[in-house]
């Protein structure tokens, strides 16, 4: 996608790593901008694609990580732009290494369903007027812990 193009999306995500791209673009159906940051840091170059992305989207999300480097960078973006972050819950975006002995957390673990239905209820926690493939909502609500 050239950002020099004119044309414009109805929404963008911006992502720490490649892999939370590929997760995002597998789970979602469509052409959207995405920013990958590549890591959990917020370089120079980072600020510039995001003030780009911004001026050909008429919304973008934040969709960190939901742990400790995820949360820092979102906050460091949200202090530099006004940008609504879609927060993730840790259960569904949670891998375990070493024989369960660590667990690591990031959306790039979490079924494409979940973050179908998170997306999606972004869109419609903001009233905005776009239609995420979901699949049925109950099978993704079946796969929480109660």
């Amino acid at each position: 996608m050239s950002l020099t193009s004119n044309k414009k999306y109805q929404f963008g995500f911006i992502v720490e790593g490649h892999n939370d791209e590929r997760k995002l673009r597998s789970a979602m159906m469509g052409e959207f901008p995405v920013v990958v940051l590549g890591g959990d840091g917020l370089a120079k170059d980072s600020k510039i694609t995001i003030s780009e992305v911004m001026s050909i989207c008429e919304h973008l999300f934040i969709m960190t990580d939901c742990d400790e480097a995820g949360d820092n960078v979102a906050k460091k973006i949200q202090d530099l732009f006004d940008l609504p972050r879609i927060e993730l819950d840790k259960k569904q975006c949670v891998t375990y290494m070493n024989g369960f002995k660590k667990k690591k957390y990031g959306l790039e673990y979490a079924l494409p369903e979940y973050v179908r239905m998170v997306v999606s209820d972004a869109f419609k926690e903001r009233n905005l007027p776009y239609e995420v493939p979901t699949g049925k909502r109950t099978d993704v609500q079946n796969l929480l812990p109660s």
